[in-house]
């Protein structure tokens, strides 16, 4: 009888997942959806109304927009009625999602 190495489909498993974790800062209220950079923090200007549930909305929309993936790849972590958010974005490195709302596009 072959022995399975389980091992080895769990660290392929585990090396394939990308989940990065990012805090967001939001502001309700604005004229339009805007991300800007400070440091290792997002801070996100929202069309949304000062409802956290609208808000929460609005952020993962705009998010998945700007960063071209879908909004089930992103989820809210903690701060779910904040304004100091932890967001959890499934496929994208820190890099390639401080890159995307780092820029003007």
């Amino acid at each position: 009888m072959r022995k399975c190495d389980n091992t080895k489909l769990e660290l392929n498993y585990v090396k394939e997942a990308k989940m990065t974790l990012i805090e967001i800062h939001t502001k309700d209220g604005a004229q339009k959806n805007e991300f800007t950079l400070s440091g290792e923090i997002v801070l996100a200007n929202l069309k949304a109304p000062a409802i956290h549930e609208h808000i929460n909305i609005e952020l993962i929309a705009a998010l998945a927009l700007k960063l071209g993936i879908t909004r089930q790849q992103i989820s809210i972590h903690s701060g779910h009625e904040a304004h100091i958010k932890f967001v959890k974005i499934d496929s994208k490195t820190k890099e390639q999602i401080f890159a995307a709302l780092g820029s003007s596009a």
